[in-house]
């Protein structure tokens, strides 16, 4: 007896496709399997530990407030121009008392030797004492406006002693501040170069380990996505034969096979977008 054909009705989408979420986990692991080459390759992204110390010494020597700035004083210079500065004082007064002890020998000695020489010469002419007595008068008094000259000139000579002086510390210490500055600002501009250099290697380390992981997860998917499509096409096929033998005609096959692609196309475009945002 042959077998009686079903009424012709047009076949339910519901169903006809059941675990798309499996279906997609399943065509994802094939997809693993199929371009398991291991991991693209990726560099350190992180910041080696000798450019780190070199960055630290370079932030050393930048820092006013570091023992190791560059444009910091040294000991030496800063003794140095403390004795500058004290020489910008004038003679002190056991430099003046050497130096008034000294011309009194000299006027002394000078004084001397003149009295000796009017001495003889007096003798010579057989000067009377009152004449003698004036011509000694005229040679003290000589010798105390000499004495009086040299206090003078002693006085003028520390004047532009401590004027000499203060142009030499002024000098010096224009000089040594304009070094001191050149050397704390060079040393701020090779840290920030390097640093900013350091940071560029880094970033650019960082921005090569994402496009290769991107590059993978890419790549994964494409397989991903190809597989399925795969098993889609023959999923297909093998509904449309089934409706074949359940004696559906073609326009009701292909509504039925329209109906069921339309949910799964949903189900599956729902799970895509969440696959290729990261989720699972």
């Amino acid at each position: 007896m042959a077998k009686k054909k079903k009424s012709a009705s047009k076949p339910k989408g519901d169903g006809l496709y059941k675990g798309i979420g499996a279906d997609l986990a399943k065509a994802s692991r094939q997809a693993n399997r199929a371009l398991d080459l291991g991991p693209l390759s990726t560099v350190d992204a992180s910041r080696s530990n000798e450019t780190q110390n070199i960055l630290n010494q370079l932030r050393a020597i930048s820092d006013p407030n570091s023992a190791s700035y560059a444009g910091r004083r040294s000991d030496e210079m800063t003794n140095f121009m403390g004795r500058l500065q004290d020489l910008t004082q004038g003679y002190d007064s056991q430099e003046m008392n050497a130096l008034r002890s000294e011309n009194r020998r000299e006027m002394e000695k000078g004084f001397q030797t003149g009295t000796q020489a009017l001495q003889r010469g007096q003798s010579v002419a057989r000067t009377g004492s009152t004449q003698r007595g004036a011509q000694l008068l005229n040679l003290a008094k000589a010798y105390g406006e000499q004495s009086a000259a040299a206090e003078n000139d002693l006085f003028v000579k520390g004047a532009q002693e401590k004027r000499r002086a203060i142009d030499e510390y002024g000098r010096v210490l224009n000089q040594n501040e304009t070094n001191e500055y050149s050397r704390g600002t060079d040393a701020l501009s090779r840290y920030s170069d390097t640093l900013r250099g350091a940071d560029s290697d880094q970033f650019g380390r960082q921005k090569f380990n994402a496009g290769q992981e991107a590059a993978s997860r890419a790549l994964k998917q494409g397989g991903t996505m190809g597989i399925l499509a795969i098993g889609e096409s023959r999923r297909n096929a093998k509904e449309q034969n089934n409706l074949i033998r359940q004696g559906y005609s073609s326009n009701e096959r292909i509504a039925g096979i329209n109906a069921s692609a339309a949910q799964r196309n949903a189900e599956l475009q729902a799970l895509l977008d969440r696959y290729a945002s990261g989720g699972q």
